[in-house]
């Protein structure tokens, strides 16, 4: 029981270590990496930007921490059928509720897979628009969290198309790696 206990605190001790130290450091080094491909001869010490100032670093944990709750969102509606589909053919649902499995539960078996594969795709699909966030961030740094998510928002929803074919355009990398 104290095992399980540890475990859960080093789980815990960890997820704050990403959001308190983690995000705003990969976010300097995007920032860091949005200036030298614009052309800026950035230092290599603008990877700690947004540690220099409360400031600084409180919009980026803001900002982590919105991004981490949107696409947790995203994702727990995508995958709700398929949450839901694999409760109900669970066997150890009706073993708790001392009865004999429904014999229409039998087709939802093939469907928890379905559900599974199409909520992937639907969080793969929506998260695209995620992909602009940072960006947005960098050229608006004056902008609040809440103003710089919807203008991400209106700027993926213009152009879709160009979104999406932006990131497939990255596909021969991932397949390198």
């Amino acid at each position: 029981r104290l095992e399980f206990i540890a475990s859960i605190g080093i789980t815990m001790l960890s997820a704050l270590f990403s959001f308190i130290i983690t995000f705003p450091f990969l976010l300097g080094v995007l920032k860091w990496f949005w200036s030298v491909t614009n052309g800026s001869n950035a230092h290599l010490s603008e990877i700690f930007y947004f540690f220099q100032s409360g400031r600084l670093y409180k919009k980026a944990f803001s900002f982590s921490l919105t991004l981490y709750l949107r696409v947790l969102l995203i994702a727990l509606v995508c995958f709700l059928p398929y949450i839901v589909a694999k409760i109900l053919t669970s066997p150890t649902l009706y073993i708790l509720l001392n009865r004999p499995t429904p014999i229409f539960i039998s087709g939802l078996f093939n469907m928890v897979d379905i559900f599974q594969g199409l909520g992937i795709i639907s969080v793969a699909v929506l998260n695209v628009a995620h992909l602009i966030f940072p960006a947005v961030l960098f050229i608006y740094p004056e902008l609040s969290v809440l103003k710089i998510v919807k203008r991400a928002k209106a700027i993926s929803h213009v152009e879709p198309l160009k979104l999406i074919s932006f990131v497939f355009s990255f596909t021969g990398w991932f397949l390198l790696c």
